[in-house]
C-alpha cells in the first residue's frame, strides 16, 4: 500500500484520483495548492509517489517540482505530471526537472492513469 500525494487544483479531477487510487488500496492525501502540498509533505514520513498538475493556483507544478527535486526528503519520490498542457516543450521541460512520465489528462482515463502509477510504483519496489 503506497502513500500518494496528488495535487490538483480541479476537484472534480482531484475526488475522481482519489477515488480511482483508494480502490487500488492506496493512501491518497490531495492537495489544492502547492503550499498544501508542502505541508503535507512536512507532515508525512512518507510519500511514494506524487501526481502533479502544472498550471496550480499559488506556483507553478515545474517549480514546484524542482523545488522538491532538490530537498533531500522528496529528491527521489517519483513524480507523475498530469497536464491539460501537452506541448512538447512542456513534455520535456517536464521530464528534464525530473518527473518520471508527463500525461495528458484528457488523453487517459482514470483506470490508465491508475495502471501507470502502479507500473512506476512497482519499478520503485513501493507497491
Amino acid at each position: 500500500m503506497a502513500q500518494i500525494l496528488v495535487v490538483e487544483d480541479d476537484t472534480f479531477i482531484s475526488l475522481f484520483l482519489e477515488r480511482k487510487l483508494k480502490e487500488n488500496g492506496h493512501i491518497v492525501y490531495t492537495a489544492a495548492k502547492t503550499s498544501e502540498a508542502d505541508a503535507v509533505l512536512e507532515r508525512e514520513e512518507k510519500i511514494d509517489m506524487i501526481l502533479l498538475d502544472v498550471i496550480l493556483p499559488d506556483e507553478s507544478g515545474f517549480d514546484f517540482l524542482e523545488r522538491i527535486k532538490k530537498a533531500n526528503k522528496t529528491k527521489d519520490v517519483p513524480v507523475l505530471i498530469l497536464s491539460n498542457l501537452g506541448q512538447e516543450h512542456e513534455i520535456e521541460r517536464g521530464k528534464e526537472l525530473g518527473a518520471i512520465d508527463f500525461l495528458v489528462k484528457g488523453n487517459y482515463s482514470p483506470n490508465e492513469i491508475a495502471e501507470r502509477v502502479g507500473s512506476i510504483l512497482k519499478q520503485h519496489g513501493k507497491e
